[in-house]
């Protein structure tokens, strides 16, 4: 089991984090059908947040994002990290992104963004960011560790959902699963944004609109 919750008015209404991730543990608990307390919430070294081993819910795995007025806690029994991140409109060059790009991004990374545009960097910085923390150990050391390989990036690219082979890790291009269910559910948002998930292995995903 495998549920993305999507709240779409996060800086607007100013609701605290914790408030909703108790509203996403509420709904996990009516489709596990257990009655338990909230567990706590751990951190470990690199900073990645986990919930408590010895609670009912030990066993489960969440990662949290969020950008402008779009937030998202993905929760699953696997391995997995998401990320998302807003396009602004404005923006079409990537040129004032040529330090992140030098200092981030492998050789191939750069060959694969030369050409392309700010919706092609920030949706590969989507994958970094959600591969660091699926590996758990780190934003900065998630996105210094991966480099990858052009061949990949073209096939995520084409067909919104790839497999690195050699590690077994799926990763899907979610936005248009996120806008899709924004849109059915009449909320209101026109902005561009891209939407990453890495996990160890396909599984199907059920998205939830808070509110």
């Amino acid at each position: 089991m495998m549920i993305v919750y999507i709240y779409c008015d996060y800086k607007k209404n100013e609701i605290k984090r914790d408030d909703l991730i108790n509203l996403c543990f509420q709904d996990l608990k009516k489709r596990l059908n257990i009655d338990i307390n909230m567990p706590k919430i751990l951190k470990n070294e690199n900073g990645k947040p986990y919930f408590d081993k010895t609670s009912e819910l030990g066993n489960m795995n969440f990662s949290i994002s969020h950008t402008n007025n779009l937030w998202c806690m993905v929760i699953g029994s696997q391995k997995l990290g998401i990320d998302i991140q807003y396009i602004k409109k404005k923006e079409k060059s990537i040129v004032n992104h040529n330090k992140i790009i030098k200092k981030f991004f492998g050789k191939e990374e750069q060959d694969f963004l030369k050409g392309k545009n700010e919706d092609d960097f920030i949706k590969l910085w989507t994958l970094k960011e959600a591969y660091g923390k699926y590996l758990g150990i780190g934003i900065d050391k998630g996105l210094l560790r991966k480099k990858f390989k052009k061949e990949f990036l073209e096939n995520l690219w084409e067909n919104k959902f790839s497999v690195e082979k050699d590690k077994n890790i799926f990763t899907r291009d979610i936005s248009d699963d996120f806008e899709g269910l924004l849109l059915e559910k009449s909320c209101i948002y026109d902005e561009k944004f891209y939407a990453t998930l890495c996990m160890e292995y396909e599984e199907k995903i059920e998205f939830v609109n808070l509110f």
